[in-house]
């Protein structure tokens, strides 16, 4: 993602944005924006949870739980197929 422009990872936890920083820090996730949210008011009922969505809010794909190769493979092409 980092080498498109128009593709934005936002990571968003329960916890306040600082102790979310250091978390991810920690476990070597280099992400910039990083926000707190309510996670059930998003309707998000496991963690992980990684959601694509499109540029008017709508989530056109969804993976939840630890990711297999496969997974994560359909994760890195969709977001190929989003830019």
């Amino acid at each position: 993602a980092a080498k498109h422009k128009d593709i934005r990872i936002v990571a968003l936890l329960p916890q306040d944005t600082e102790t979310s920083r250091k978390y991810l820090s920690d476990l070597e996730i280099p992400l910039t924006e990083v926000g707190k949210a309510d996670l059930t008011q998003l309707g998000v009922v496991g963690t992980p949870t990684v959601l694509m969505v499109n540029r008017n809010g709508n989530i056109t794909a969804l993976w939840v739980g630890k990711l297999s190769q496969e997974s994560e493979t359909d994760v890195l092409r969709s977001l190929s197929l989003a830019s």
